[in-house]
Protein backbone atom coordinates (compact mmCIF):
# COMPACT_ATOMS: atom_id res chain seq x y z
CA UNK A 1 0.00 0.00 0.00
CA UNK A 2 1.62 3.25 -1.00
CA UNK A 3 1.58 6.24 1.35
CA UNK A 4 2.59 9.27 0.12
CA UNK A 5 5.28 11.84 1.51
CA UNK A 6 3.63 14.48 4.00
CA UNK A 7 2.39 17.07 1.69
CA UNK A 8 2.84 21.07 1.85
CA UNK A 9 0.74 24.25 1.65
CA UNK A 10 1.82 27.63 1.57
CA UNK A 11 0.80 29.62 4.43
CA UNK A 12 -2.21 32.01 4.35
CA UNK A 13 -4.52 34.45 6.29
CA UNK A 14 -7.75 34.31 6.94
CA UNK A 15 -10.23 35.23 3.69
CA UNK A 16 -13.58 36.52 4.93
CA UNK A 17 -16.54 35.66 3.16
CA UNK A 18 -19.25 38.13 2.13
CA UNK A 19 -21.87 35.85 3.89
CA UNK A 20 -19.44 35.51 6.50
CA UNK A 21 -18.59 39.38 6.39
CA UNK A 22 -22.22 39.90 6.99
CA UNK A 23 -22.43 37.89 9.56
CA UNK A 24 -19.48 39.80 11.41
CA UNK A 25 -20.84 42.62 10.81
CA UNK A 26 -24.38 42.11 12.49
CA UNK A 27 -22.29 40.32 15.30
CA UNK A 28 -20.23 43.10 16.23
CA UNK A 29 -23.14 45.50 15.84
CA UNK A 30 -24.74 43.13 18.73
CA UNK A 31 -21.34 42.78 20.58
CA UNK A 32 -21.27 46.95 20.69
CA UNK A 33 -24.16 47.83 22.26
CA UNK A 34 -23.30 49.78 25.48
CA UNK A 35 -22.56 47.48 27.97
CA UNK A 36 -24.96 47.13 30.71
CA UNK A 37 -23.70 47.32 34.40
CA UNK A 38 -24.80 43.66 35.84
CA UNK A 39 -26.40 44.39 39.64
CA UNK A 40 -23.85 44.52 42.12
CA UNK A 41 -24.38 43.35 45.79
CA UNK A 42 -22.57 44.75 48.64
CA UNK A 43 -21.76 41.43 50.24
CA UNK A 44 -22.09 37.28 48.70
CA UNK A 45 -22.19 34.32 51.23
CA UNK A 46 -19.12 32.05 50.60
CA UNK A 47 -19.92 28.18 50.21
CA UNK A 48 -19.68 25.92 53.00
CA UNK A 49 -18.22 23.18 51.18
CA UNK A 50 -15.28 22.12 53.42
CA UNK A 51 -13.01 21.04 50.04
CA UNK A 52 -11.88 17.15 48.67
CA UNK A 53 -9.52 15.67 50.09
CA UNK A 54 -5.42 15.34 48.93
CA UNK A 55 -6.32 11.97 47.62
CA UNK A 56 -8.89 12.73 45.92
CA UNK A 57 -7.54 15.69 43.86
CA UNK A 58 -4.41 13.64 43.15
CA UNK A 59 -6.75 10.80 41.69
CA UNK A 60 -8.29 13.71 39.97
CA UNK A 61 -5.26 15.06 38.55
CA UNK A 62 -4.38 11.64 37.54
CA UNK A 63 -7.20 10.82 35.63
CA UNK A 64 -6.73 13.86 33.79
CA UNK A 65 -3.15 13.68 32.51
CA UNK A 66 -4.22 10.33 30.71
CA UNK A 67 -7.01 11.97 28.89
CA UNK A 68 -4.53 14.82 27.56
CA UNK A 69 -1.54 12.31 27.25
CA UNK A 70 -3.36 10.46 24.88
CA UNK A 71 -4.24 13.90 22.39
CA UNK A 72 -1.03 14.08 21.96
CA UNK A 73 0.30 13.56 18.08
CA UNK A 74 3.88 13.70 16.94
CA UNK A 75 4.78 14.76 13.44
CA UNK A 76 7.22 13.84 10.84
CA UNK A 77 10.80 16.26 11.20
CA UNK A 78 10.80 15.95 15.28
CA UNK A 79 7.49 17.97 15.59
CA UNK A 80 4.49 17.24 17.29
CA UNK A 81 0.90 19.39 17.42
CA UNK A 82 -1.53 18.67 20.47
CA UNK A 83 -4.89 17.25 18.97
CA UNK A 84 -8.46 18.80 19.80
CA UNK A 85 -10.21 16.28 21.06
CA UNK A 86 -11.20 12.34 20.64
CA UNK A 87 -13.31 11.56 18.08
CA UNK A 88 -13.55 9.36 14.75
CA UNK A 89 -10.13 10.33 13.07
CA UNK A 90 -10.48 8.96 9.22
CA UNK A 91 -8.54 10.23 6.41
CA UNK A 92 -8.69 8.71 2.74
CA UNK A 93 -5.52 8.29 0.38
CA UNK A 94 -6.22 8.49 -3.40
CA UNK A 95 -3.85 7.23 -5.31
CA UNK A 96 -5.02 8.27 -8.16
CA UNK A 97 -4.44 11.99 -7.71
CA UNK A 98 -1.75 11.19 -4.86
CA UNK A 99 -4.07 12.85 -2.25
CA UNK A 100 -4.88 12.64 1.16
CA UNK A 101 -8.31 13.81 2.45
CA UNK A 102 -8.96 14.66 6.02
CA UNK A 103 -12.49 14.09 7.79
CA UNK A 104 -13.59 18.06 8.76
CA UNK A 105 -11.48 19.42 5.75
CA UNK A 106 -13.36 21.40 2.56
CA UNK A 107 -13.27 24.28 2.43
CA UNK A 108 -11.06 26.54 -0.04
CA UNK A 109 -7.42 26.14 1.30
CA UNK A 110 -8.10 23.12 3.65
CA UNK A 111 -7.52 19.98 0.69
CA UNK A 112 -3.69 18.51 -0.24
CA UNK A 113 -3.18 19.49 -3.21
CA UNK A 114 -7.65 20.88 -3.98
CA UNK A 115 -10.94 18.75 -3.38
CA UNK A 116 -13.88 19.60 -5.12
CA UNK A 117 -16.62 19.74 -2.11
CA UNK A 118 -16.29 19.48 1.67
CA UNK A 119 -15.67 16.19 3.55
CA UNK A 120 -18.60 15.28 5.60
CA UNK A 121 -20.24 12.93 8.52
CA UNK A 122 -23.61 12.26 8.87
CA UNK A 123 -24.90 10.50 12.13
CA UNK A 124 -27.26 7.43 11.77
CA UNK A 125 -27.65 6.17 15.17
CA UNK A 126 -26.39 5.76 18.60
CA UNK A 127 -26.81 4.28 22.13
CA UNK A 128 -25.09 3.89 25.29
CA UNK A 129 -22.49 2.01 23.66
CA UNK A 130 -22.75 2.65 20.15
CA UNK A 131 -22.28 5.02 17.39
CA UNK A 132 -22.79 4.95 13.59
CA UNK A 133 -21.85 7.68 11.14
CA UNK A 134 -22.11 8.00 7.13
CA UNK A 135 -18.74 9.66 6.19
CA UNK A 136 -17.90 10.80 2.93
CA UNK A 137 -14.85 12.34 1.08
CA UNK A 138 -14.30 13.99 -2.11
CA UNK A 139 -11.94 14.06 -4.87
CA UNK A 140 -10.41 17.13 -7.23
CA UNK A 141 -13.15 15.76 -9.31
CA UNK A 142 -15.83 14.00 -7.67
CA UNK A 143 -18.08 15.47 -4.49
CA UNK A 144 -18.65 12.51 -1.90
CA UNK A 145 -16.37 10.63 -4.10
CA UNK A 146 -16.00 7.81 -1.01
CA UNK A 147 -19.19 6.77 0.85
CA UNK A 148 -18.83 4.47 3.77
CA UNK A 149 -20.40 4.01 6.74
CA UNK A 150 -18.89 3.15 9.79
CA UNK A 151 -19.96 2.30 13.30
CA UNK A 152 -18.57 2.14 16.79
CA UNK A 153 -18.90 -0.32 19.42
CA UNK A 154 -17.24 0.57 23.07
CA UNK A 155 -18.31 -2.26 24.56
CA UNK A 156 -17.59 -4.95 21.30
CA UNK A 157 -15.39 -7.38 23.63
CA UNK A 158 -14.23 -6.78 27.77
CA UNK A 159 -11.94 -3.75 27.66
CA UNK A 160 -11.89 -3.15 23.77
CA UNK A 161 -13.68 -1.57 21.40
CA UNK A 162 -14.48 -2.00 17.55
CA UNK A 163 -14.64 -0.02 14.35
CA UNK A 164 -16.74 -1.31 11.83
CA UNK A 165 -16.85 -0.57 7.91
CA UNK A 166 -19.44 -1.11 5.45
CA UNK A 167 -21.93 -0.21 2.73
CA UNK A 168 -18.34 1.77 0.80
CA UNK A 169 -19.07 3.25 -2.56
CA UNK A 170 -16.47 4.70 -4.47
CA UNK A 171 -17.46 6.72 -7.84
CA UNK A 172 -14.42 8.77 -8.88
CA UNK A 173 -13.41 6.04 -11.11
CA UNK A 174 -9.76 7.88 -11.96
CA UNK A 175 -8.85 6.37 -8.76
CA UNK A 176 -8.86 3.72 -6.02
CA UNK A 177 -9.41 4.41 -2.01
CA UNK A 178 -7.71 3.72 1.07
CA UNK A 179 -9.54 4.38 4.29
CA UNK A 180 -7.23 4.81 7.53
CA UNK A 181 -8.13 5.32 10.96
CA UNK A 182 -5.37 8.26 11.96
CA UNK A 183 -2.58 5.99 11.00
CA UNK A 184 -4.48 2.25 10.75
CA UNK A 185 -5.62 1.04 7.58
CA UNK A 186 -8.74 0.25 7.38
CA UNK A 187 -9.88 -0.94 4.38
CA UNK A 188 -8.85 -0.17 0.10
CA UNK A 189 -11.78 0.40 -2.57
CA UNK A 190 -12.14 0.33 -5.85
CA UNK A 191 -15.26 1.31 -8.60
CA UNK A 192 -15.40 -1.99 -9.63
CA UNK A 193 -15.44 -4.51 -6.66
CA UNK A 194 -17.92 -4.77 -3.89
CA UNK A 195 -16.15 -5.45 -0.32
CA UNK A 196 -17.74 -7.17 2.51
CA UNK A 197 -18.26 -5.42 6.41
CA UNK A 198 -14.87 -5.46 8.33
CA UNK A 199 -14.82 -5.36 12.02
CA UNK A 200 -11.72 -4.33 13.56
CA UNK A 201 -10.84 -4.61 17.34
CA UNK A 202 -8.76 -2.36 19.47
CA UNK A 203 -7.99 -2.02 22.97
CA UNK A 204 -9.80 0.78 25.15
CA UNK A 205 -6.38 1.97 26.50
CA UNK A 206 -5.62 2.24 22.98
CA UNK A 207 -7.84 5.75 22.55
CA UNK A 208 -5.07 7.70 21.01
CA UNK A 209 -5.90 5.72 17.82
CA UNK A 210 -9.17 8.23 17.96
CA UNK A 211 -7.43 11.60 18.83
CA UNK A 212 -8.26 14.09 16.48
CA UNK A 213 -6.88 14.88 12.89
CA UNK A 214 -7.69 18.59 14.17
CA UNK A 215 -5.23 20.71 16.17
CA UNK A 216 -5.20 24.39 17.46
CA UNK A 217 -2.11 26.15 17.84
CA UNK A 218 -3.49 28.79 20.32
CA UNK A 219 -3.74 27.19 24.15
CA UNK A 220 -4.41 23.04 22.86
CA UNK A 221 -0.60 22.72 21.32
CA UNK A 222 0.51 25.99 23.45
CA UNK A 223 -0.93 24.28 26.65
CA UNK A 224 0.45 21.30 25.89
CA UNK A 225 4.04 22.50 25.92
CA UNK A 226 3.57 24.27 29.33
CA UNK A 227 2.13 21.43 30.36
CA UNK A 228 5.26 19.31 29.09
CA UNK A 229 7.79 21.58 30.64
CA UNK A 230 5.72 21.90 33.66
CA UNK A 231 5.76 17.65 33.94
CA UNK A 232 10.06 17.96 33.13
CA UNK A 233 8.67 15.96 29.90
CA UNK A 234 11.97 17.54 27.73
CA UNK A 235 11.37 15.19 24.54
CA UNK A 236 7.46 16.46 24.44
CA UNK A 237 8.20 19.93 25.18
CA UNK A 238 10.94 20.06 22.80
CA UNK A 239 8.66 18.37 19.95
CA UNK A 240 6.31 20.87 20.65
CA UNK A 241 8.55 24.09 20.85
CA UNK A 242 10.02 22.89 16.97
CA UNK A 243 6.77 22.98 15.42
CA UNK A 244 5.42 26.12 17.16
CA UNK A 245 8.89 27.87 16.20
CA UNK A 246 9.01 26.38 12.84
CA UNK A 247 5.52 28.24 12.26
CA UNK A 248 6.04 31.54 13.22
CA UNK A 249 4.89 31.16 17.16
CA UNK A 250 6.61 31.80 20.04
CA UNK A 251 6.34 28.35 22.53
CA UNK A 252 4.59 29.06 26.15
CA UNK A 253 3.24 32.58 24.75
CA UNK A 254 -0.05 32.17 25.47
CA UNK A 255 -3.19 33.10 27.52
CA UNK A 256 -2.96 30.22 29.86
CA UNK A 257 1.05 30.65 30.75
CA UNK A 258 0.33 32.02 34.37
CA UNK A 259 -1.87 29.30 34.92
CA UNK A 260 0.96 26.99 34.30
CA UNK A 261 3.64 29.26 36.48
CA UNK A 262 4.99 30.98 33.21
CA UNK A 263 3.09 34.24 32.77
CA UNK A 264 6.46 36.34 34.32
CA UNK A 265 7.75 37.13 31.39
CA UNK A 266 4.82 37.93 29.15
CA UNK A 267 3.09 41.06 29.05
CA UNK A 268 0.89 42.35 32.25
CA UNK A 269 -2.04 43.12 29.88
CA UNK A 270 -1.95 40.33 27.82
CA UNK A 271 -5.69 39.22 27.77
CA UNK A 272 -6.73 43.14 26.34
CA UNK A 273 -3.90 44.32 24.31
CA UNK A 274 -1.66 44.73 21.20
CA UNK A 275 0.85 42.38 22.91
CA UNK A 276 -1.82 39.85 23.13
CA UNK A 277 -2.99 40.11 20.14
CA UNK A 278 0.55 39.46 18.94
CA UNK A 279 1.75 37.18 21.22
CA UNK A 280 -2.15 35.15 22.03
CA UNK A 281 -3.92 35.23 19.22
CA UNK A 282 -1.33 34.73 16.40
CA UNK A 283 -3.19 31.78 14.73
CA UNK A 284 -5.36 34.83 13.52
CA UNK A 285 -2.92 36.01 11.64
CA UNK A 286 -1.46 32.89 10.14
CA UNK A 287 -1.83 29.27 10.09
CA UNK A 288 0.72 26.22 9.98
CA UNK A 289 0.24 24.33 6.66
CA UNK A 290 -2.17 21.14 6.53
CA UNK A 291 -0.47 18.08 6.08
CA UNK A 292 -1.58 14.33 5.82
CA UNK A 293 -1.81 13.38 9.40
CA UNK A 294 -2.85 16.95 10.82
CA UNK A 295 -4.57 20.15 10.16
CA UNK A 296 -5.00 23.51 12.17
CA UNK A 297 -8.28 24.50 13.29
CA UNK A 298 -9.74 28.11 12.25
CA UNK A 299 -10.69 29.91 14.78
CA UNK A 300 -14.71 31.37 15.13
CA UNK A 301 -12.84 34.58 17.21
CA UNK A 302 -10.41 35.10 14.42
CA UNK A 303 -13.63 35.17 12.02
CA UNK A 304 -15.00 37.43 14.29
CA UNK A 305 -11.92 39.77 14.60
CA UNK A 306 -9.83 39.53 17.56
CA UNK A 307 -10.63 43.51 18.65
CA UNK A 308 -14.31 42.83 18.51
CA UNK A 309 -13.44 39.25 20.81
CA UNK A 310 -11.63 41.64 23.10
CA UNK A 311 -13.63 44.56 23.86
CA UNK A 312 -16.87 42.30 24.11
CA UNK A 313 -14.30 40.28 26.41
CA UNK A 314 -13.88 42.60 29.10
CA UNK A 315 -17.74 41.14 30.78
CA UNK A 316 -16.32 37.49 30.03
CA UNK A 317 -15.47 35.82 33.58
CA UNK A 318 -12.66 34.03 32.07
CA UNK A 319 -10.59 36.89 30.32
CA UNK A 320 -11.26 38.82 33.90
CA UNK A 321 -10.49 36.36 35.88
CA UNK A 322 -6.94 35.77 33.27
CA UNK A 323 -6.28 39.77 33.94
CA UNK A 324 -6.20 39.11 37.61
CA UNK A 325 -3.61 36.54 37.33
CA UNK A 326 -1.62 37.94 35.34
CA UNK A 327 -1.65 40.85 37.51
CA UNK A 328 -0.64 39.23 40.12
CA UNK A 329 2.08 37.21 38.71
CA UNK A 330 3.69 40.24 37.38
CA UNK A 331 3.04 42.71 40.58
CA UNK A 332 2.58 40.62 43.23
CA UNK A 333 -0.41 42.28 45.00
CA UNK A 334 -4.17 41.94 45.32
CA UNK A 335 -4.23 45.67 45.20
CA UNK A 336 -2.36 46.62 42.12
CA UNK A 337 -4.59 48.74 39.64
CA UNK A 338 -4.99 47.42 35.97
CA UNK A 339 -3.61 49.95 33.62
CA UNK A 340 -6.56 52.68 32.86
CA UNK A 341 -7.32 50.75 29.50
CA UNK A 342 -7.54 48.18 30.35
CA UNK A 343 -10.06 49.03 33.51
CA UNK A 344 -12.58 50.67 31.21
CA UNK A 345 -15.33 48.69 30.90
CA UNK A 346 -14.27 46.03 33.25
CA UNK A 347 -15.55 44.54 36.79
CA UNK A 348 -13.24 45.95 39.39
CA UNK A 349 -9.44 47.78 38.54
CA UNK A 350 -7.32 44.96 40.57
CA UNK A 351 -7.32 41.46 41.31
CA UNK A 352 -8.87 41.81 44.51
CA UNK A 353 -12.08 43.64 42.84
CA UNK A 354 -12.36 41.36 40.12
CA UNK A 355 -12.48 38.00 42.45
CA UNK A 356 -15.49 40.06 44.36
CA UNK A 357 -17.50 40.39 40.97
CA UNK A 358 -16.89 36.72 40.73
CA UNK A 359 -17.98 35.53 43.90
CA UNK A 360 -21.14 37.47 42.74
CA UNK A 361 -21.64 35.34 39.60
CA UNK A 362 -20.74 32.44 41.60
CA UNK A 363 -23.73 33.13 43.99
CA UNK A 364 -25.74 33.44 41.35
CA UNK A 365 -25.24 30.03 39.73
CA UNK A 366 -23.79 28.02 43.06
CA UNK A 367 -22.31 25.35 41.35
CA UNK A 368 -20.09 27.09 38.79
CA UNK A 369 -18.94 30.37 36.80
CA UNK A 370 -21.50 31.10 33.99
CA UNK A 371 -20.63 32.29 30.25
CA UNK A 372 -21.18 36.08 30.19
CA UNK A 373 -22.26 38.71 27.13
CA UNK A 374 -21.85 42.20 27.31
CA UNK A 375 -25.54 42.02 27.29
CA UNK A 376 -26.17 38.63 29.93
CA UNK A 377 -24.73 35.89 32.15
CA UNK A 378 -26.43 32.24 31.86
CA UNK A 379 -27.39 31.07 35.23
CA UNK A 380 -28.47 27.65 34.35
CA UNK A 381 -25.19 25.98 33.36
CA UNK A 382 -21.58 26.21 34.10
CA UNK A 383 -18.64 27.05 32.09
CA UNK A 384 -15.99 24.87 33.11
CA UNK A 385 -13.08 27.64 31.35
CA UNK A 386 -14.29 30.05 33.60
CA UNK A 387 -14.73 27.91 36.76
CA UNK A 388 -11.25 26.47 36.75
CA UNK A 389 -9.80 30.31 36.22
CA UNK A 390 -12.40 31.55 39.12
CA UNK A 391 -10.75 28.60 41.14
CA UNK A 392 -7.30 29.58 40.42
CA UNK A 393 -7.60 33.04 41.25
CA UNK A 394 -9.49 32.35 44.63
CA UNK A 395 -7.00 29.57 46.03
CA UNK A 396 -4.11 32.17 45.26
CA UNK A 397 -6.03 35.05 46.89
CA UNK A 398 -7.07 32.39 50.00
CA UNK A 399 -4.13 30.87 50.25
CA UNK A 400 -1.08 32.71 49.21
CA UNK A 401 -2.10 36.37 50.19
CA UNK A 402 -4.51 35.13 53.22
CA UNK A 403 -7.85 36.55 52.24
CA UNK A 404 -9.59 33.28 54.02
CA UNK A 405 -12.70 33.64 52.79
CA UNK A 406 -11.70 33.22 49.38
CA UNK A 407 -10.79 30.17 50.45
CA UNK A 408 -14.07 28.49 50.89
CA UNK A 409 -14.72 29.59 46.79
CA UNK A 410 -11.90 27.77 46.07
CA UNK A 411 -12.87 24.39 47.85
CA UNK A 412 -15.99 24.46 45.95
CA UNK A 413 -14.54 24.64 42.75
CA UNK A 414 -12.54 21.76 43.42
CA UNK A 415 -15.33 20.21 44.93
CA UNK A 416 -17.66 20.61 41.66
CA UNK A 417 -14.44 20.31 38.99
CA UNK A 418 -13.95 16.75 40.42
CA UNK A 419 -17.70 15.77 40.67
CA UNK A 420 -18.20 17.03 37.14
CA UNK A 421 -15.16 15.13 36.13
CA UNK A 422 -15.94 12.12 33.70
CA UNK A 423 -14.37 9.14 35.07
CA UNK A 424 -12.63 5.72 34.38
CA UNK A 425 -15.46 3.91 32.91
CA UNK A 426 -15.76 6.88 30.46
CA UNK A 427 -19.75 7.66 31.61
CA UNK A 428 -21.36 10.95 30.69
CA UNK A 429 -24.37 11.84 32.00
CA UNK A 430 -26.71 14.36 30.55
CA UNK A 431 -30.15 15.25 31.00
CA UNK A 432 -32.65 12.20 30.07
CA UNK A 433 -29.51 10.05 28.74
CA UNK A 434 -26.29 8.36 29.78
CA UNK A 435 -23.74 7.61 27.21
CA UNK A 436 -20.50 5.21 27.86
CA UNK A 437 -17.76 6.76 25.96
CA UNK A 438 -14.39 5.32 27.21
CA UNK A 439 -11.94 7.74 25.42
CA UNK A 440 -13.42 10.54 27.47
CA UNK A 441 -12.23 9.35 30.78
CA UNK A 442 -10.71 11.66 32.78
CA UNK A 443 -12.14 14.87 30.97
CA UNK A 444 -13.47 17.83 32.40
CA UNK A 445 -17.16 18.52 30.63
CA UNK A 446 -17.42 22.16 28.58
CA UNK A 447 -20.44 22.82 30.50
CA UNK A 448 -22.25 21.38 33.27
CA UNK A 449 -25.05 21.43 35.48
CA UNK A 450 -26.19 21.38 38.91
CA UNK A 451 -26.39 17.39 38.92
CA UNK A 452 -23.03 17.56 37.50
CA UNK A 453 -24.35 16.54 34.57
CA UNK A 454 -23.04 17.59 30.86
CA UNK A 455 -25.00 20.14 28.89
CA UNK A 456 -24.27 20.79 25.50
CA UNK A 457 -24.72 23.39 23.66
CA UNK A 458 -27.88 23.94 21.42
CA UNK A 459 -30.67 26.56 20.14
CA UNK A 460 -28.86 30.00 18.32
CA UNK A 461 -25.67 29.54 20.04
CA UNK A 462 -24.85 26.43 18.36
CA UNK A 463 -26.70 27.65 14.70
CA UNK A 464 -24.31 30.47 14.75
CA UNK A 465 -21.22 28.36 15.84
CA UNK A 466 -22.00 25.76 13.12
CA UNK A 467 -22.31 28.34 10.98
CA UNK A 468 -18.76 29.68 11.24
CA UNK A 469 -17.09 26.80 11.87
CA UNK A 470 -15.05 24.39 10.05
CA UNK A 471 -16.46 21.02 8.71
CA UNK A 472 -17.30 18.74 11.35
CA UNK A 473 -14.50 16.11 11.84
CA UNK A 474 -16.78 14.32 14.56
CA UNK A 475 -20.71 13.85 15.45
CA UNK A 476 -20.52 12.47 18.54
CA UNK A 477 -20.45 12.96 22.40
CA UNK A 478 -17.47 15.19 22.52
CA UNK A 479 -17.75 16.28 26.14
CA UNK A 480 -14.37 18.29 26.46
CA UNK A 481 -11.72 19.06 24.56
CA UNK A 482 -7.79 19.83 25.23
CA UNK A 483 -7.94 23.17 26.40
CA UNK A 484 -10.60 22.78 28.65
CA UNK A 485 -9.25 19.90 30.38
CA UNK A 486 -5.45 21.56 30.38
CA UNK A 487 -7.17 24.17 32.22
CA UNK A 488 -9.28 21.96 34.72
CA UNK A 489 -5.59 19.89 35.50
CA UNK A 490 -3.99 23.71 36.16
CA UNK A 491 -5.91 24.66 38.04
CA UNK A 492 -6.24 21.36 40.31
CA UNK A 493 -2.27 21.54 40.45
CA UNK A 494 -2.69 25.30 41.26
CA UNK A 495 -5.12 24.27 44.54
CA UNK A 496 -3.05 21.27 45.14
CA UNK A 497 0.07 23.89 46.07
CA UNK A 498 -2.39 26.37 47.70
CA UNK A 499 -4.19 24.23 50.31
CA UNK A 500 -1.58 21.07 50.93
CA UNK A 501 1.31 22.89 49.76
CA UNK A 502 1.99 19.59 47.50
CA UNK A 503 3.40 20.02 43.89
CA UNK A 504 4.40 23.75 43.95
CA UNK A 505 7.18 23.42 42.82
CA UNK A 506 6.20 22.20 39.34
CA UNK A 507 4.18 26.10 39.24
CA UNK A 508 6.22 28.51 40.94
Amino acid sequence: MKIPAAARAPRSRHRKSPAIRRCVAFTAAALLIPFLMAGRTTETVPPSTPGPSLEQVNTAITLAQGYLDGLYKPLPDGQAVQSEDYGLPLRVYFPGYDQWVLLGQGRAGDCLPRCSGATSIRPDDSSTTTESYTVSFATPSVPDALRVSVSMDWAAAPDEFSVTVSDSQLTDKDTSAQLWLDNVPLGAYSTDTTTAPVVHYFPTAARSLLRSLRYTVRHATQEAYLYAVLRGDSNRADRLATFLRANGFTPGADLRATIFGAGKQLPGDLPFTAAGKENAYADCDHLPPAGTTAYPYTSKICLLGVDTFLLAGRRDPFLQATQALQTLTKSDDPQNNYPVLISAGMDGSTPAQTADHLEQLWTKVGYGIPACTPLDCETQRASALRTFIFGSLEATLGYRYGQVSRQRYANAVATHTIAAQIGPSGTINTEGRTWVRPAQAGAFPIYWDAEHRFVPTTGLIQSVSDMLSMPPEYAGSAVSNSETTFDGYAFLLTYRCARFTVGCSAIH
